[in-house]
């Protein structure tokens, strides 16, 4: 376990981004090929799952299938896919913000460190949980906006039902 840290710690933040995206990929790959993300049906095929598991994680939103063969643990892997990509996605963009920062003037560093709530490269783990904090806040207001929203409609007998 220590060698696989020094190994991890040695490697350029570049690196460890595509081992990361590379790593969430395949382990969403892995669980949507279990028979249990399809409902018992026959699976999706490797392909299929390994296609899916890298539109969710890369947030790119493109199916080879319909999302209606998946069961609610199939549904969940591919949201889980999304939200661990988006919030790669938003942590690298942050972090380049702050390191191009470094390289711009004081009026531009101060708005851009405003920007990010963070002062330097020391505060990554609070801008990652700054950035977890603010999304899931964001997502879980609208969220119960629009539940409630649908409920007015008159949608509650397909509450949980996108189909």
């Amino acid at each position: 376990m220590r060698d696989l840290r020094l190994m991890a710690a040695s490697r350029h933040p570049a690196q460890q981004v595509v081992v990361a995206f590379t790593a969430l990929i395949l382990l969403g790959t892995l669980l949507l090929l279990l028979p249990l993300a399809t409902g018992g049906q026959q699976g999706v095929g490797l392909e299929n799952a390994l296609f899916m598991a890298t539109s969710a994680a890369t947030v790119t939103g493109l199916t080879t299938v319909s999302i209606d063969e998946f069961s609610i643990f199939g549904e969940l892997v591919i949201l889980a896919l999304i939200q661990i990509g988006g919030f790669g996605i938003m942590t690298i963009s942050s972090l380049l913000l702050l390191i191009a920062s470094n390289r711009m003037g004081l009026r531009q560093r101060m708005l851009a460190r405003a920007e990010i709530g963070a002062v330097d490269l020391g505060d990554l783990r609070q801008l990652v949980w700054a950035i977890a904090r603010i999304t899931l806040g964001i997502e879980a207001a609208l969220a119960t906006i629009l539940f409630v929203r649908f409920l007015q409609a008159g949608y509650e007998d397909n509450a949980g039902s996108a189909a």
